[in-house]
């Protein structure tokens, strides 16, 4: 009987320890990539959009690690590492507070690889930021703050 209350303790510790560990797992990848059409369907219209050398955006994943960020403010596309360290040419300033769009860096390369064109959307819609490529639009990002990776 001793042995077995031991058993179930320790089987209960190694849950217990490794349940963070299964719950960042999840977050790996964040964003998931939509044909347009759908994509138009379940986040409206683009209201504002601004374009970016494909090549461009490529060479700022090379960058990150596993997560980069996305915004427009002030008329310009704002790309920055999960650290808020610019990678784009924008003249902003990115302070603590400035709600940015991050994704992984996997899906961005995938909307990027899938659409195949030169030329990438940022693109600002009712409630989200899409990325779209040729037909394919990456969305399903986690907005910092409140969730930074």
């Amino acid at each position: 009987m001793k042995k077995s209350f031991l058993t179930i303790i320790a089987f209960i510790a190694i849950v217990i320890s490794s349940t963070p560990l299964c719950a960042q797992s999840n977050l790996k990848i964040v964003g998931k990539v939509f044909d347009k059409v759908e994509a138009d369907k379940l986040f409206g219209k683009v209201l504002e959009s601004k374009e970016v050398e494909t090549q461009k955006l490529f060479d700022m994943l090379k960058k990150v690690d596993s997560y980069i960020m996305f915004n427009l403010m002030d008329d310009q596309v704002v790309v920055a590492d999960k650290n808020r360290t610019l990678l784009s040419d924008s003249k902003v300033t990115l302070r603590s507070d400035d709600v940015m769009h991050l994704y992984s860096k996997a899906r961005v390369d995938e909307v990027l690889l899938k659409g195949g064109k030169s030329v990438t959307y940022i693109e600002r819609r009712t409630d989200v930021l899409t990325i779209t490529n040729g037909v394919y639009t990456l969305e399903m990002s986690l907005t910092c703050p409140p969730i930074c990776l």
